[in-house]
């Protein structure tokens, strides 16, 4: 069980991810900022941030700074309709990211979000 940052300013995506890694057993604290979600990491601890480029108050592109300048081991997944990998390049030097495009499927999106993660604490990698 992980605990997971989520910044989405759009409610409906929030809870669809929400509600996604709550049937994985994580448990969840979800901002609608990029101002608010790093705030929160501030108070930590977090196993990764899942966050949104494109929000009010503060982007994704905040986000991605903050971590890498305070954070730079805690994974982050980038879910936007405008990612590319490319153009956030120098937002992401350093970073252990992946990147989902919305809108995503549930399946691929749990995968990215397992392998972010890595072994649940106490398993050996083979």
């Amino acid at each position: 069980m992980a605990h997971i940052l989520i910044a989405e300013d759009d409610a409906r995506i929030a809870e669809k991810i929400q509600a996604l890694l709550a049937s994985e057993r994580h448990t969840t604290v979800v901002t609608r900022s990029g101002r608010e979600g790093i705030e929160r990491l501030q108070g930590g601890p977090f196993d990764l941030v899942i966050t949104d480029l494109m929000m009010e108050q503060g982007t994704g592109l905040d986000v991605l700074e903050w971590s890498r300048a305070n954070a730079p081991e805690l994974p982050v997944l980038i879910c936007s309709s405008y990612a590319r990998s490319e153009a956030l390049r120098p937002h992401l030097d350093g970073l252990r990211y992946r990147i989902v495009k919305k809108p995503f499927q549930a399946d691929e999106f749990l995968g990215i979000v397992a392998e972010l993660l890595g072994p649940p604490k106490g398993e050996r990698r083979p």
